[in-house]
């Protein structure tokens, strides 16, 4: 399995017990990747670890709310240090890909390609 296959698949939860039988929920069933994402990979205007981390990020973001993810949590799943996160975030975010705002105490995360930030550049373009 690649870098990228394994840093997208998510672990299996636990399994429940039912009486018929056991069953394994995910957390995901997939993933979504806007086709913007992969053109900027593809073209060099993103690394493969800034295209991991935007991929995360945009599957996170749920119905309009954002990522709260915090940089422990990505650099668990990546399997790097939280320092390494925390310069891929920093150059995403100078670079404009992805936008933060803290709500609640708390940090939240939107790419470029979340519906929210997509209409609002709309209109304002």
């Amino acid at each position: 399995m690649n870098r990228i296959a394994k840093y997208l698949d998510d672990e299996p939860t636990p399994k429940k017990k039912t009486k018929k039988r056991e069953i394994t929920q995910y957390q995901s069933r997939g993933w979504h990747i806007p086709l913007e994402l992969v053109y900027a990979m593809e073209s060099k205007e993103i690394t493969e670890e800034e295209f991991i981390l935007l991929s995360r990020i945009e599957n996170l973001v749920h119905y309009g709310k954002g990522c709260f993810a915090s940089n422990e949590w990505f650099a668990i799943k990546k399997g790097c240090t939280v320092r390494q996160v925390q310069r891929i975030i920093s150059t995403l975010k100078k670079r404009g890909f992805i936008q933060t705002r803290t709500k609640n105490g708390q940090r939240l995360m939107k790419t470029k390609w979340s519906k929210e930030i997509k209409d609002r550049n709309d209109q304002q373009g």
